[in-house]
């Protein structure tokens, strides 16, 4: 017997059974019609239409609250979801509301008019569609395969044309004035600004200091909302400040969207997340769940506010929208950080700052990838430790772990062992990830991120250097191209001051 999997799925076989209930009696109606009783055999053609399509209604009626419950258990949310796209994924609404951009399953982006319901395609390859306030372009991404170093951004026009190569980097966004795109250096970790009425000028630094991949800035270009395993965390632009973080459900990173009005944050997890989708209120603090399935992520919100288009991934990607209004209000996660506190810490003053001369937070025994265990603190330790908090789906992280691999190769002589402290992943998953990039490490298993909970870590990668007397000496977060000098200096101070 064959499973259902999906309201959609059930539509088309429950179409094959209306269209063969229909057309035998207006098939036998329309060959009587060709005979010499053409009007009688018509008014009966009409009789049988009439019949079938009250049937018709009242099977819908019947079959209403069940399609509506396979979208409420499929979803884990409110019925008034409906299924817009198959075979795709990354929504981008117009700014009239009336199209939607969106990758095509298989790459490529398309267009699609919510009226005539019409696709038309942009680009044959490509992914992370971003449309232009202005409704004129279209920004996305390229890259070779699932090398995301190799991403590259461009734009299309939205009405069809060549497309022009903006820079090296992923996840684009817009300027409210749409007169530059913004978007992720791989390379250099850095949010770039380039001008897209001169594509030939190297791109300016917009933010120096993201804690991920795939940053959502606010419609203003004031605030830029981070998600790491465990964390939703909003900044300030300008000072760095954070100005509201979420302890958040799930076990990778975050793919966040800000509303029209700049008040709430929409954001669902990475494919390997249980986090589900939920909508962060960031001038009133919690946050509450828009559907429960773990494959529904990447939100775009509609230029008014009133429709959230989400991705349900799994085994086939899907475009789903749900109507705002009937989402609930009660928060179920709250802040953990005031929104208007007019000084909060500065990423660089972060908590995992405050450990800096402090005994190191403990007691943690945790288990290494082969074979042995982290012992922290560790009373009958003779090294200085170097501990990488990372995941191997982190862009950063799997940036600079060469760079600190071969500082633990550099070091060890003298003292110093390198740990690389991985948050929640499955041993097979990095194993895979240490083979394909050619990398020997030690690799302790933070299996349930209690260790970088107790470290206040908010963003990976993050370092953190402990002397031999189990006393945090350095904290450096993110992978800057200062990274590698700047824990060589440290272990080069702390070598030199040992005894």
């Amino acid at each position: 017997m064959k499973t259902l999997s999906c309201p959609f799925e059930f539509s088309r076989l429950l179409l094959v059974g209306v269209m063969f209930t229909v057309s035998a009696p207006i098939a036998l109606a329309a060959t009587e019609a060709s005979t010499p009783d053409a009007p009688a055999a018509v008014q009966r053609l009409q009789d049988q239409v009439d019949q079938q399509t009250k049937r018709l209604d009242r099977l819908y009626r019947a079959l209403g609250p069940l399609l509506d419950e396979m979208v409420r258990v499929r979803l884990g949310c409110d019925s008034s979801a409906e299924l817009l796209l198959p075979a795709a994924w990354k929504a981008s609404w117009s700014p009239d509301g009336q199209q939607i951009a969106f990758a095509k399953q298989g790459g490529g982006i398309a267009v699609l008019d919510l009226q005539s319901q019409r696709v038309t395609r942009l680009a044959s390859e490509g992914k992370d569609p971003a449309w232009s306030p202005d409704g004129k372009s279209i920004a996305y991404v390229t890259a070779e395969g699932e090398d995301y170093e190799s991403e590259e951004v461009w734009i299309v026009p939205s009405a069809g044309g060549d497309p022009v190569r903006i820079g090296k980097g992923g996840f684009p966004s817009w300027s409210s004035d749409s007169a530059q795109v913004r978007f992720h250096s791989r390379s250099l970790n850095r949010i770039l600004e380039a001008r897209v009425n001169a594509p030939q000028q190297p791109p300016t630094e917009f933010y120096a200091h993201p804690l991920s991949w795939y940053p959502a800035i606010s419609p203003d270009g004031s605030r830029i909302a981070f998600g790491t395993p465990g964390t939703l965390t909003v900044v300030d632009r300008e000072t760095g400040r954070i100005v509201a973080s979420l302890a958040t459900p799930g076990e990778g990173g975050l793919l966040p969207a800000w509303s029209p009005d700049g008040r709430q944050v929409a954001f669902g997890g990475f494919a390997a997340s249980q986090a589900g989708l939920w909508v962060f209120d960031v001038e009133r603090g919690g946050a509450f769940q828009v559907a429960k399935n773990p494959g529904c992520t990447m939100p775009a919100w509609s230029p008014d506010g009133e429709r959230l288009a989400f991705d349900l991934r799994g085994q086939t990607n899907e475009v789903w929208i749900v109507n705002t209004r009937s989402l609930p209000r009660e928060p179920v996660l709250t802040n953990q950080l005031p929104t208007r506190v007019p000084a909060g810490p500065r990423l660089g003053d972060s908590p995992v700052m405050a450990l800096v001369d402090m005994p190191v937070p403990g007691p943690f025994k945790l288990p290494l990838l082969e074979a042995g265990e982290l012992l922290l603190p560790n009373p009958q330790t003779t090294n200085i430790l170097l501990l990488d908090f990372w995941a191997s789906w982190c862009g950063p992280c799997r940036q600079v772990m060469p760079v600190l691999a071969q500082i633990g190769r550099d070091y060890a002589a003298r003292g110093v062992r390198y740990v690389a402290v991985n948050l929640r992943e499955e041993p097979e998953v990095i194993r895979r990830y240490l083979a394909s990039a050619q990398l020997e490490l030690t690799v302790a298993l933070d299996a349930q991120g209690r260790m970088a909970q107790a470290f206040h870590i908010q963003g990976i990668p993050t370092m953190v250097v402990v002397d031999r007397e189990n006393i945090v000496r350095h904290v450096h977060v993110g992978a800057s191209p200062e990274a590698g000098q700047d824990l060589r200096a440290t272990l080069d101070r702390l070598l030199h001051t040992d005894p």
